[in-house]
């Protein structure tokens, strides 16, 4: 299927679910698109220019269930990826959770990590991003959820 350039520009500029953004050589939105990249980064070397944002009293995470013991005894880790990707609700924590199957929803302390110093960013697409998540601001999980 082709593309035109209008197309890309369409989707890009107007589906808020979408964890990309369509940006120009300067990262601004105009008429020249030559490329689109994801708001968070991912795993593709990018220059976020997020502002450090205060976070809610709490975050959320939703992971498979196989996940859990290890990030029990470790925390959240970022992976491959730039950041950890963090929920403002329980719904759409579970949503994430549910694109692998059985999960579980984990209560991130998100107040209590950015008063001990940890940073705390908000992509445009409304996810929120941190380094790292140790072990003891994790709450939970409540019960597994099935797909």
């Amino acid at each position: 299927m082709r593309c035109e350039r209008m197309d890309i520009r369409s989707l890009a500029t107007s589906c808020k679910s979408l964890s990309t953004r369509a940006t120009s050589n300067d990262l601004q939105l105009d008429d020249v698109f030559d490329r689109i990249r994801a708001n968070q980064g991912h795993s593709v070397p990018v220059a976020l220019d997020l502002p450090v944002t205060r976070p809610p009293s709490t975050l959320y995470h939703g992971t498979p269930v196989r996940n859990l013991a290890s990030i029990m005894n470790v925390g959240l880790t970022r992976g491959q990826r730039h950041h950890v990707h963090l929920s403002a609700t329980a719904t759409t924590a579970h949503q994430v959770g549910a694109r692998r199957g059985d999960h579980v929803v984990l209560t991130v302390l998100a107040a209590q990590m950015a008063a001990d110093g940890h940073l705390f960013f908000f992509s445009d697409n409304g996810v929120w991003l941190t380094e790292h998540v140790p072990a003891s601001y994790l709450v939970g999980p409540a019960a597994p959820t099935t797909s």
